[in-house]
């Protein structure tokens, strides 16, 4: 009764005031990777479309929005450290604008990272903020996906070429992508499988649909063909289990897994290097499609300019000038490239204070924070494997770094949370005491 009481004296009754966040997360998600045409121009050219100037009003609505409706004096000296190396990374993106080996381009992915970052900020400062807020997001990512799936299967796309053929995907994304989409709606759906019915925050769907949608999003993440996304939610997934489960559950798990994962290597050995070469050389397997030849060009071009870097976004034109490939398929490298050795400290030490953070974060607190952190440390886990061949979470105006960026609000609110719940806990023990003593 006093936590139900306590949520709605926290969050106003309005539908916009409940979903206002999820909503705005997902508008710049479409927004930056939701692609209905291909562009045969790359970044070395300065030609804004249609299409182009949409996705930014919409950021620019986003940031409007977020200012106006929810904007709140900063508070200094709350701020925990991985917010203040957020800042940091977003103002030495504003400032390789100075540089920048593609100016234009460059002012423009950072304006997007200074928004998304704007969002996330004005999130973490408003006091009706609370965890509701990212499950309900979690929640409207997922259906998203599973409409975007059921549009793929209904309009299948067209390779664009010999390397996507065989993969799914919808629209005019690549399967690199809507494989990295699927990969983390993977993580969030089994996370709520494996939560099952015990108590949490945010929308309660039945237990058939999170199943039915972890079928849906697993089987479209596998069919994309993405690599790197289905290693991620493997990994992600056993950490996600592993932090749920304790004791005797998690020996048993581990039994379980072991003896599983040997049956299906030794099994299935030949359908798993097949789905690995994609119908390619085997060979080709280990120079990683010929990412290692990519990954020597980008450490050559952070020799020639090891500080700061060509600026947020100059990877994308130095590769498609070099080799023919956008980005460097890693996100450690395209930060190297980008922001330079200054940048790449800033970034490692963001994702480092956030796994801290989210380890530190006590599991018995509540239920609440609980699932929370082991859904934040499974995240950070898929987007870490699946950034070694794809830059996402170290570049901007992605879905990988926009997931980034909503782990740095997730962990904030879960500390706040965790803070709290010591304090919940006496008031409601003690309201209990005054009920017996009267």
């Amino acid at each position: 009764t006093n936590a139900a009481a306590s949520t709605s004296t926290v969050e106003p009754g309005t539908w916009i005031n409940r979903w206002w966040f999820a909503i705005c997360l997902t508008a710049l998600i479409l927004a930056s990777d939701y692609k209905f045409r291909t562009r045969d121009s790359g970044v070395q050219s300065s030609s804004i479309d249609s299409a182009i100037i949409l996705e930014l009003a919409i950021y620019a609505a986003v940031a409007l929005f977020a200012i106006n409706k929810h904007g709140r004096p900063p508070r200094i000296a709350c701020v925990p450290v991985h917010v203040y190396l957020a800042c940091f990374l977003t103002g030495l993106t504003a400032l390789s604008v100075v540089s920048a080996e593609f100016p234009a381009y460059t002012f423009v992915r950072a304006g997007q990272m200074a928004i998304v970052l704007l969002l996330i900020l004005v999130f973490v400062a408003s006091p009706d903020s609370s965890g509701a807020h990212l499950h309900r997001f979690t929640h409207l990512y997922l259906a998203l996906v599973a409409l975007s799936i059921g549009y793929g299967v209904a309009r299948p796309s067209t390779p664009l070429s010999r390397l996507q053929e065989g993969r799914f995907t919808w629209l005019a994304i690549h399967p690199t992508v809507s494989g990295m989409v699927t990969g983390l709606a993977t993580i969030v759906a089994l996370a709520y499988v494996i939560w099952g019915g015990r108590d949490r925050l945010g929308p309660r769907w039945p237990q058939l649909l999170y199943i039915a949608l972890l079928l849906g999003v697993g089987g479209a993440m596998l069919a994309a063909h993405t690599r790197g996304a289905v290693l991620g939610a493997i990994i992600g997934g056993l950490v996600l289990a592993f932090a749920l489960y304790q004791g005797a559950a998690r020996v048993r798990l581990l039994a379980v897994l072991t003896t599983a994962g040997a049956i299906g290597v030794l099994a299935g050995s030949e359908v798993l290097a097949a789905y690995f070469t994609r119908g390619g050389d085997p060979a080709e397997l280990a120079s990683l499609n010929s990412r290692t030849e990519l990954w020597a060009v980008a450490i050559s071009a952070v020799q020639r300019q090891p500080m700061f870097g060509y600026g947020i976004g100059a990877s994308r034109g130095i590769f498609e000038a070099d080799i023919g490939l956008g980005g460097s398929h890693n996100a450690a490298l395209n930060v190297l490239v980008d922001l330079g050795l200054v940048g790449a400290v800033c970034w490692l030490a963001l994702v480092v204070a956030i796994i801290v953070g989210t380890l530190r974060l006590p599991g018995t607190s509540s239920a609440a924070v609980r699932l929370d952190r082991s859904m934040l440390i499974s995240i950070m886990a898929f987007l870490m494997i699946a950034g070694i061949f794809f830059e996402g979470p170290g570049a901007v105006a992605n879905v990988g770094s926009t997931w980034l960026f909503v782990c740095i609000a997730w962990l904030s609110i879960a500390q706040h949370d965790a803070q709290r719940a010591p304090a919940d806990a006496r008031a409601a023990g003690s309201s209990t005491l005054s009920a017996v003593d009267s």
